[in-house]
């Protein structure tokens, strides 16, 4: 975890996604700092339960000041859970490429839970295959066991959008939800209807995947900067 923020203001607090580590930001965190702190969390296997006591006391540690929480894939399930727990600490929520249940208005993604299922095993294993972020860094490898866990623990958010639709509706501060136009771990239609469905604000970045904080640096801060002045 980097070094606590020392001035008064405002504080960024990112959470990365699967296999993932406080590196990943590394693109944005200069454009970051001109509005604010940042802290990138090692953010930790496991349940999301754990993550995200873990990321609630890092926002404990930031009270008193305006927080953003911002959340990529995984990471972005855990700034909800934060959020929702503790509506006081967070001012605004970022989700980047944020996992959300499938679109409702589109039903062609499921014909019952067996293709729900079998969808979900293809992308544990492109997951895993590729390691997540593990290609972007070497030096920190991901574990296979902790990403099976991982995705299939998010896969079970998807069958469950009920208690998806509770868990958003516990977030009491503005949200924006970014995402990229080729993303195909969280397809873009997913995130539109989710914005659509929960009044978020949304920024597509055109050529984006589901990486576009690393891949589109300039572009995610400057819908991030855009957002916040608004």
């Amino acid at each position: 975890m980097e070094d606590k923020p020392t001035c008064s203001g405002r504080v960024f607090v990112c959470l990365h996604g699967i296999g993932g580590a406080p590196v990943d930001w590394s693109g944005v965190t200069g454009r970051l700092t001109n509005l604010g702190d940042v802290v990138c969390m090692d953010v930790p296997g496991g349940s999301l339960d754990s993550a995200r006591e873990v990321a609630v006391a890092e926002l404990a540690d930031c009270s008193g000041r305006s927080a953003v929480l911002v959340g990529h894939s995984r990471g972005g399930v855990v700034a909800l859970m934060a959020a929702a727990e503790r509506p006081d600490l967070v001012d605004r929520l970022v989700l980047s490429g944020g996992y959300v249940p499938p679109s409702r208005a589109d039903r062609s993604w499921i014909i019952g839970t067996g293709s729900w299922a079998k969808h979900r095993v293809r992308l544990a294993n492109r997951f895993v295959r590729a390691g997540h972020l593990t290609a972007r860094q070497a030096n920190r490898p991901a574990s296979l066991s902790g990403s099976v866990s991982a995705v299939f623990e998010m896969a079970s958010v998807g069958l469950r959008p009920g208690s998806f639709d509770k868990l958003v509706e516990a977030v009491r501060c503005p949200v924006l939800a970014i995402c990229g136009q080729r993303d195909s771990h969280v397809p873009a239609s997913w995130v539109g209807a989710a914005a659509r469905r929960y009044g978020w604000s949304l920024a597509i970045i055109p050529a984006g995947t589901h990486f576009a904080h690393l891949d589109h640096p300039d572009a995610w801060a400057d819908a991030v900067e855009e957002w916040l002045t608004r």
